[in-house]
């Protein structure tokens, strides 16, 4: 146990129930100077050995699709009795820092460092293997020139720098950015699948190459892409070093890397991993201490700088604010990271809960729940980024209940989180944000949860106010999107008008319109298995499965609770013209009354994955926040 600002008890991840029959803990880990984020696992019965395994994440988008995976390939090498450590670099997912900071590579190669040598000192482990990912590996490679460790397993690893900064360039421009965000002095920062690589960054970047430097390991294994053609270079290399080199093709790779709520987990190739660290890994000596007996810090304090503008190069004050890990139920696991003001602020008894954006674990797309999180600590206020059950961190048995960015017990799950923090924490009031899914689960959770502590509900970018199990997950099509805007805007033209009086269409405006809104509806299967087939868990009134679509009713409902509702969105999104066409005499009437807000960020797409429409949404929802709830704001 550990306590909070007012000596309440907070139940910490060292006492995390996991359902994969190992045991887990969150902690920070100590690294030059910072303290980054950190999961351990361990086998939970029999012999556990003194091997560690350190799994060293790929950067940017990659790290966020392919969370899921490289949770299942530590759960899976727990099992197999060794330890494994899986963090966050600094500026990287719930680590402090940011992507902007000097010297990333650098950096980051000497976290990998500072992980090995924790292992060796903290755990006594007297073996070590590094496994990274992509932009993971290559960093591992270089990390054992100054660390050597007996075993290294690169996967898809990036073996040429300059081939790998054009591949982000290309990225940055295929996602519809401009190659360069800004330039600083001579060198041009990118911004790639919604994180920022500076100009600094991406010069190191080119500088790297696997076949010029000399990795320090015995034993190595490749693990090829399946998309791509086999190039026996970086095997040959390290052959030519004495380094016993096994190379094998991994299925699965796309699917591991696609968009989250897409994903796959590639479990032949992790298998595969899996039989490689079995047949090399020999006799081990005596036993590593149990994962309870080891002192690990599950809080950290750090100092902020709140994101503004790319136009303003003022320099940014630093704000201290701390974050804490919090295991916050564990039948079933729910877990999340609170951030607070660092300085006590006992009048606010507020709590800002960031839900799940489709199935993205709790950082959000482009990290986005972390930047907002402590941009709001900044201002006073408490907020808590959780996953929701089978999403992330929140680890469920059902493999059928994983990767669902509209799982059934979501609601359940919302409601479990209020009443256990509002005793742990003292929280009297409670504001729900989410995007996209979360955006759906924002509202109707203010429509239909009876705790009298949730006020208020922040709705970005939503895609649908109506759920039903076997609904598309997509995006709509930009042709339904086009047809959509243009019936919405054929009811401005008297012309369109007089051709529906006089019977000259074929099914209406109220019908096309109708017709447009099924579409975007569509369900891409009905294949999947129902709820109470498998019986789900669900609240009395189940919301997994709301009967009939009926905004208005759940406007009048929320009202009626006295919640308010916040939307933000972006201009492109199809949410305001569903919401408008559903309920628009409902929203007029409300946000007359004072009960309903909402602001359109210009520039933005879904998920804001660019930069300046990002921060003018974080800074937007801290405004509006701010005004109503009245923190204590530390920048003044």
């Amino acid at each position: 146990m550990s306590t909070n600002a007012h000596g309440d008890k907070i139940t910490t991840s060292s006492e995390t129930w996991s359902p994969q029959e190992h045991d887990r803990t969150a902690f920070y880990l100590p690294s030059q100077g910072e303290s980054l984020f950190a999961w351990l696992h361990a086998g939970r019965t029999g012999h556990r050995l003194r091997h560690g395994i350190i799994i060293c994440n790929p950067m940017g988008h990659e790290q966020i699709h392919s969370h899921r995976s490289l949770r299942h390939l530590a759960e899976k090498i727990a099992k197999e009795q060794l330890t494994v450590l899986r963090f966050d670099y600094h500026g990287t997912g719930d680590s402090p820092g940011t992507d902007e900071d000097p010297d990333r590579i650098a950096t980051w190669q000497k976290n990998i460092q500072d992980a090995i040598l924790w292992m060796r000192g903290e755990l006594g482990c007297n073996r070590i293997t590094l496994i990274g990912l992509r932009l993971g590996a290559t960093l591992a490679a270089l990390a054992t020139t100054q660390q050597p460790v007996d075993e290294l397993i690169l996967w898809a690893p990036v073996v040429n720098g300059r081939q790998y900064r054009r591949e982000l360039k290309a990225l940055s421009l295929a996602s519809g950015g401009s190659a360069v965000v800004r330039s600083v002095g001579s060198q041009d920062e990118i911004e790639a699948a919604g994180f920022i690589v500076t100009g600094q960054t991406l010069n190191d970047i080119a500088k790297l190459d696997l076949l010029s430097i000399r990795i320090q390991c015995s034993k190595a294994l490749i693990v090829a892409r399946d998309d791509m053609p086999l190039d026996i270079g970086l095997q040959r290399h390290l052959s030519g070093l004495g380094v016993n080199c096994d190379q094998v093709v991994g299925p699965g790779y796309a699917d591991m890397l696609a968009v989250p709520h897409h994903t796959q987990v590639p479990t032949v190739t992790i298998d595969r991993i899996i039989r490689w660290l079995n047949d090399i890994r020999g006799a081990e000596g005596t036993a590593s201490p149990t994962l309870s007996g080891l002192n690990h810090p599950t809080r950290v304090s750090f100092r902020y700088a709140v994101q503004s503008s790319i136009l303003d190069r003022n320099p940014k004050p630093t704000i201290p604010i701390s974050e804490q890990v919090l295991q916050i139920s564990s039948d079933p696991s729910l877990f999340g990271i609170l951030s607070e003001p660092e300085q006590s602020n006992t009048s606010n008894n507020l709590l800002i809960l960031l839900l799940n954006a489709g199935s993205a674990y709790r950082v959000g797309p482009n990290r986005l729940n972390v930047d907002l999180a402590r941009t709001l600590s900044t201002q006073g206020f408490r907020c808590l980024r959780m996953d929701l059950r089978g999403l992330g961190d929140s680890v469920t048995t059902n493999p059928i209940d994983e990767n669902n960015s509209y799982p059934s017990t979501a609601f359940r799950d919302v409601d479990i989180t209020i009443n256990h923090l509002s005793t742990m924490l003292d929280i009297t009031q409670v504001v729900l944000i989410g995007l996209c899914s979360g955006a759906y689960h924002s509202f109707q959770a203010a429509a239909h949860l009876s705790s009298t502590i949730l006020v208020e509900s922040v709705v970005i970018n939503p895609l649908t106010f109506f759920w039903k199990e076997g609904m598309s997950l997509e995006m709509p099509s930009s042709k339904n999107l086009k047809d959509l805007h243009y019936y919405m805007q054929s009811s401005l033209h008297p012309k369109k008008w007089l051709k529906l009086l006089l019977g000259q269409t074929r099914i209406g405006l109220r019908g096309a319109v109708r017709m447009l809104l099924h579409r975007l509806r569509t369900p891409i299967s009905t294949d999947k298995l129902s709820v109470d087939e498998h019986g789900r868990e669900t609240l009395e009134h189940d919301l997994s499965n709301l009967e009939e679509e009926n905004i208005p009713r759940d406007l009048t409902r929320i009202v009626k609770y006295g919640r308010r509702l916040t939307f933000f969105f972006a201009r492109s999104d199809p949410g305001y013209s569903i919401l408008r066409f559903a309920a628009k005499r409902s929203i007029n009437r409300l946000r007359r009354a004072g009960y309903i807000d909402m602001t359109f960020i210009e520039g933005a797409d879904h998920t804001f994955s660019f930069r300046e429409p990002r921060h003018q949404l974080i800074a937007a929802i801290a405004n509006q926040l701010g005004t109503r709830f009245k923190p204590r704001n530390l920048l003044k």
